[in-house]
């Protein structure tokens, strides 16, 4: 579910890691959740785009637009690399 577009239609967040800086600042009010790392090259593989969409304190925030069916998710999943992993209680 991480790299599909929210029920609401809104399009899959994503930062870009070379600006990024913190990921604190990133995870912050995102008690329980993880971080993962893909790359522009697997996205482009998948048909998708990166957009910029720049958000207050998060210029470097983007999001990822294109079709996202379940292979395109399974293969963006397959190629995240953990970056801050929370362990389920």
């Amino acid at each position: 579910m991480a790299f599909k577009d929210d029920r609401n239609g809104d399009p899959t967040s994503v930062y870009l890691a070379e600006e990024a800086g913190a990921w604190n600042d990133i995870m912050a009010g995102h008690e329980g959740f993880g971080l993962v790392a893909i790359t522009a090259e697997v996205v482009g593989e998948c048909g998708l785009s990166i957009v910029r969409q720049a958000e207050p304190g998060f210029p470097y925030h983007a999001i990822l637009t294109g079709a996202k069916s379940d292979s395109v998710a399974r293969r963006l999943a397959r190629a995240a690399v953990w970056v801050i992993h929370v362990k389920a209680e």
